[in-house]
């Protein structure tokens, strides 16, 4: 049973790596920068700015929903921290956390930063799909990195499933239907042009759509 669990923990082990309070795991933010898929190539600068705005937006609510909760009582720990006898990452791989920030516990788990952002990527990504397809793919790959830190006993599924939602609904709804993304959006496109125009000469990083085609 004890090598059934390691090995379980071994292969989520890799994917419950902690990244930055608003970061999410580079596959899902690759597909946003491909050119021709959801966005025709020329539109994807304006559309990776346009979710970089809506994440400015997420610092802001987070912010804001951390003082409520903690003031409203509805912050708790991780399963990993309450549930005696719960397995930990930590003690089959004890080594990992100094070298890769792994996360498997908190003090503080609500609501569940990775989820928000990687819930904000499928909803952006969904406004603009035209295709069934394109929206499996899209929430495949949302959920599929939400369940690690579920898996690790880093969150519990209210933490992602409610917290996460809320954050990341308020975000969307706050930065797509207002005129704020429209506008930080084009104000990065203007002040980061010359930026790009150095990077349009370096092998492999000009075949990029985001460096490549310049939104008009």
């Amino acid at each position: 049973m004890r090598h059934f669990l390691t090995s379980s923990l071994t292969c989520a082990v890799l994917s419950a790596i902690a990244l930055p309070t608003v970061a999410a795991p580079p596959e899902p933010q690759l597909q946003l920068i491909k050119g021709d898929w959801v966005f025709k190539a020329i539109q994807v600068r304006q559309a990776f700015f346009g979710f970089i705005s809506i994440l400015i937006l997420l610092l802001v609510i987070r912010t804001i929903f951390d003082k409520m909760i903690k003031h409203l009582g509805l912050q708790h720990s991780s399963p990993s921290v309450v549930l005696k006898g719960a397995l930990s990452m930590t003690e089959f791989f004890p080594n990992l956390p100094e070298a890769l920030d792994l996360k498997d516990s908190s003090n503080q788990s609500f609501p569940g930063d990775h989820a928000s952002v990687l819930l904000i990527w499928a909803l952006f990504m969904t406004l603009f799909t035209r295709t069934t397809g394109q929206r499996l793919v899209i929430w495949g790959l949302a959920f599929l990195f939400m369940m690690p830190r579920l898996v690790a006993g880093a969150h519990w599924g209210q933490d992602d499933y409610i917290g996460g939602v809320a954050m990341a609904s308020l975000a969307i709804g706050w930065g797509y239907y207002t005129p704020f993304t429209a506008r930080v959006s084009y104000f990065l496109l203007r002040v980061t042009t010359p930026l790009f125009k150095p990077l349009s000469y370096l092998p492999v990083i000009k075949c990029m759509s985001v460096v490549r085609f310049p939104t008009t």
